[in-house]
């Protein structure tokens, strides 16, 4: 599997680029692609006409005018295609830019998971027409020599377009844009830390809990209102991710990629993947060789 940096689309669609950091490209996202990626930066791309479809996270999209769509990083992408008529901008941001350079929105665990957990959204045409415009005047700004300000306009610009996707895709829910840090962020952000730490990821809510000194129902509100799924979904879909990268491997056995997942037998990973993919390990591995 190839790690894809904003370096490495260089050397697959050409596009306005900013150094290593930023790219806006006015075709297909990923269009030349051969094999899966692991895409290491975000993306975000508006489709003006046409339809494209992919495999994300081996979740299918199909994604149609006036849609915008995020590609949030560490996501794996199996497969991506374009009809002719297809008109597709997009904006790439490399994460160190994504780190030190955008606003604090960006930097929210909530704000990226309910990213990553719901990356389409139908957009109106003024959030599409601001998107379209601003990603234009950046692939300008790209082009023009160095002066005092140019870098200070182009981050604005990327944050005026990350605000927009934002506000955009968290219409009508509970992604708060405007509300600082509180408690239950601090508690939020302890928790996918406390995630993150261990592999194999504990695979209970309680042990969480536990850790963090709090009830297993509390905690589960807090993500709920964080990022719109329940403290379990947030495991599973952590421990999901782990799995299928792991499934990618055929040189180990199901049963040892259940053992390093941390599942008590095959049986039980089983029918985890059975559940949340619809297929078996083995037919869902099948399926990734497959489509390479």
């Amino acid at each position: 599997m190839i790690d894809c940096t904003i370096k490495e689309l260089r050397s697959l669609t050409d596009g306005a680029y900013f150094d290593d950091r930023l790219v806006v490209l006015d075709n297909a996202l990923f269009s030349a692609t051969t094999a899966s990626y692991r895409v290491k930066m975000l993306a975000i791309m508006v489709v003006r006409s046409g339809c494209v479809e992919l495999t994300m996270d081996s979740m299918d999209y199909k994604i149609e005018a006036g849609d915008i769509f995020v590609v949030t990083p560490n996501a794996i992408i199996d497969s991506f295609s374009a009809d002719v008529t297809s008109s597709v901008m997009s904006l790439c941001v490399s994460l160190n830019y994504l780190s030190t350079n955008t606003g604090s929105l960006s930097n929210r665990a909530d704000v990226m998971l309910k990213l990553s957990s719901r990356p389409k959204t139908h957009g109106r045409k003024m959030a599409i027409d601001n998107m379209v415009g601003y990603f234009s005047i950046l692939s300008r700004k790209f082009m023009e020599s160095a002066t005092v300000l140019n870098e200070e306009i182009i981050s604005s610009l990327v944050n005026a377009s990350f605000y927009e996707l934002v506000g955009e895709m968290s219409a009508g829910d509970d992604i708060d844009v405007v509300g600082g840090y509180s408690s239950a962020d601090a508690i939020f952000r302890k928790f996918l830390q406390a995630l993150d730490s261990k592999k194999p990821r504990l695979r209970h809510v309680e042990e969480y809990a536990e850790l963090l000194g709090i009830t297993s129902k509390y905690l589960s509100a807090i993500c709920r209102k964080k990022s719109g799924m329940t403290a379990i979904q947030v495991v599973n879909k952590a421990i999901l991710s782990d799995a299928v990268e792991a499934l990618r491997n055929d040189t180990k056995s199901i049963s040892e990629v259940a053992s390093e997942l941390g599942f008590p037998n095959q049986s039980f990973f089983g029918a985890f993947i059975k559940k949340h993919t619809g297929l078996s390990p083995l037919k869902f591995r099948n399926r990734g060789i497959k489509k390479k």
